[in-house]
């Protein structure tokens, strides 16, 4: 930013000397409001101050600012602040294929005297009319100047000068801007490549050694830190400034920033309170609080940040591609591909909203429109770790277990203290049938989300196949503490129940579920094995047949009924379920071991020997005396 000076230099007589360098052209956006096109020759007043200005750039640095497209910005009028007003024209004015937005305001701003405003990772300047040309030129390369890494400085004669504008680029800020010559102007990613990070720190740090107090540069160190994950460095810098100028916003969004990486949340939504007291319609902090919330596991409040956040800037793909992800981790896929999408249309390279795309599909079945969006999403960002989440799920729908369980790993690789992929890799192990692996895994993804309800069904469901049930009834009733409405507790809990006998309060949880949803296959499954237990077996009969009415390729209801008429003698309709179940998983010991039954009662001794067989691979404790009693038939027959 910029303060006026009373005293006008002549900035553009002395334009500096000529570098023999490569020229890089920088697109501009002009949007003027309402106030500043009362100046009949508003048009080509900004034309040939862009040209002045662009000009000196161009001999010193080999960057040329050339206007690509002109708009008209109807201003907030009800405002007498700068930074609102800049956030106006963000809200408003898309920054598209351009580089920069400049805008220009004819408002009377009363609160503020400065001239311009303009932040390094915000590709927007904000300019007032002022009583000259020359002054109007001045701000602008001041602000230009911000854009390519400059700060403020204590440093007379410079154009960075807060005191009094000068005329000179001075060394530091002539290094910075060199440093910065190639940033990019996309407002997803950072502007400043990696491998220029160090020099950028560097040139930083030995400015500061001068001792001048110049708070900028501990702001422009923090941002970078930031991007270094030095979060440690990140508040030192940023405490240093709060000595200094305590009431600076900025602070409190990088201080926020460190304490919500650092997994300090709780100190981080105070910092983000703290700004937002000075400066309310940022749609950066609305957008970090949205984290912050989440990561707490305050989902509602989470959602209504994302959404102020969007609500002041609808063009933040971030913040879209965030409040996507928020909706796809509550089951909600067609909110979450409707708000991927949005920030697809403004930014179709970004990797995340891609990934939650991917991961949307998956929950809509849509395995491989899932496996393109989440292929497209890895060859943008390899080191994202959501898409190999992803693909984990897409393994457990092709029952590729042990690859599910690689891609798993290889997202906690990245991110090891992802929840949602030790949820996913407790599944793949229970589905395994490795239950001490799924305890681990689940216990792992509460303690990092406390309230993790699903992680909790998961964890009772892993320790009822483990035979621990009175754990698998306390992790069930947490997951209802967390969410009341969540069926797959219920049934897990009702199941528990009906191993310890407890009929009466299985018969209730399992009502529950059913009453909560209606078409849920693994309820009516569970109330079949119970109204078994009550000697009903016409009705668990039905009972079983709904279920895979809702889910047809659900072992377990085939199981249990072919189980159900194999006891009911009813040795054909029995066969039929037992093959099904043998197709979803040709392992499955009691299948093969009750086919090996049902053939040798049809004399099919040989073939009823290959299926005891495979039962008796599979692990399964298999009857002596039967497979004793099978072999002497087999001999018999070859006699």
């Amino acid at each position: 930013m910029f303060l006026v000076s009373a005293f006008l230099v002549s900035l553009f007589l002395g334009l500096g000397f000529t570098v023999d360098q490569p020229v890089r052209t920088i697109t501009l956006k002009i949007a003027v409001d309402e106030e500043f096109r009362e100046q009949n020759t508003w048009s080509m007043q900004v034309r040939r101050i862009v040209k002045d200005v662009s000009g000196r750039f161009e001999r010193k640095y080999g960057l040329r600012f050339e206007i690509k497209k002109q708009e008209f910005w109807i201003s907030h009028n009800h405002t007498d602040s700068m930074c609102d007003l800049l956030n106006d024209l963000r809200k408003k004015v898309y920054q598209g294929e351009c580089d920069i937005v400049v805008g220009i305001t004819g408002q009377p701003i009363q609160k503020t005297d400065f001239s311009g405003l303009a932040t390094y990772l915000r590709s927007y300047i904000l300019l007032r009319r002022m009583g000259s040309d020359l002054a109007v030129k001045v701000t602008l390369a001041h602000e230009f100047c911000h854009l390519f890494g400059a700060v403020d400085l204590n440093e007379e004669g410079s154009i960075m000068d807060t005191k009094k504008l000068g005329d000179v680029f001075d060394p530091f800020t002539s290094e910075i801007i060199r440093i910065n010559k190639f940033r990019n102007f996309i407002p997803h990613i950072f502007p400043l490549a990696e491998n220029n990070w160090d020099a950028a720190v560097s040139t930083y740090q030995k400015r500061k050694s001068q001792g001048k107090n110049e708070t900028d540069l501990n702001i422009a160190l923090a941002t970078l830190f930031l991007e270094k994950e030095d979060y440690d460095a990140v508040i030192e810098e940023c405490f240093e400034v709060l000595q200094i100028k305590p009431d600076l916003p900025e602070v409190h969004n990088l201080l926020g920033i460190a304490y919500r990486r650092k997994g300090e949340v709780d100190k981080a939504l105070e910092q983000y309170r703290t700004f937002l007291r000075m400066e309310p319609n940022l749609p950066e902090i609305h957008y970090n609080m949205g984290i912050a919330l989440y990561n707490k596991g305050q989902i509602h409040e989470s959602i209504k940040e994302y959404k102020r956040a969007i609500e002041l800037n609808p063009y933040y793909a971030k913040a879209y591609a965030n409040l996507a992800y928020v909706y796809l981790n509550e089951e909600n896929p067609d909110q979450a591909i409707e708000l991927a999408n949005k920030a697809l249309n403004i930014y179709p390279r970004m990797a995340k909203a891609l990934s939650t795309l991917g991961g949307a599909q998956i929950l809509k079945k849509n395995y491989k429109e899932a496996e393109k969006s989440t292929r497209k999403a890895l060859s943008l960002d390899p080191d994202l770790y959501e898409p190999y989440n992803n693909l984990g799920s897409i393994y457990v729908s092709l029952n590729k277990i042990d690859e599910a369980i690689t891609q798993y790993q290889e997202s906690l690789a990245r991110k090891p203290d992802f929840p949602e992929a030790l949820y996913n890799l407790g599944r793949a192990y229970l589905l395994k049938g490795d239950f001490n692996q799924a305890v681990l895994s689940f216990e792992e993804a509460i303690r990092l989300r406390p309230e993790y309800s699903k992680a909790y069904a998961n964890l009772g469901n892993a320790y009822l196949k483990k035979g621990h049930t009175d754990k698998a009834i306390d992790a069930s009733r947490k997951a209802i503490n967390f969410k009341s409405d969540y069926a797959i507790a219920y049934v897990n809990l009702g199941n528990a129940f009906l191993r310890k006998e407890m009929l009466v309060e299985a018969e209730i949880s399992i009502k529950k579920a059913i009453k909560l949803e209606p078409e849920m296959a693994e309820a009516y499954n569970v109330m079949g094995f119970l109204l078994e237990k009550q000697e009903q077996f016409d009705e668990a009969r039905t009972m079983y047949l709904k279920s895979l009415q809702f889910k047809p390729e659900y072992l377990n209801a085939h199981l249990n009924l072919a189980n159900l008429y194999f006891r009911k003698t009813l040795h054909d309709k029995a066969a039929d379920h037992y093959k099904k179940v043998l197709e979803l998983d040709p392992k499955c010991g009691p299948a093969n071991n009750n086919m090996a039954v049902i053939l040798y009662y049809k004399s099919k001794y040989s073939l009823a020997w290959a299926y005891l067989i495979k039962a008796e691979k599979s692990g399964l404790q298999i009857h002596p005396g039967f497979k004793k009693e099978l072999s002497k038939k087999i001999r018999q027959k070859q006699i």
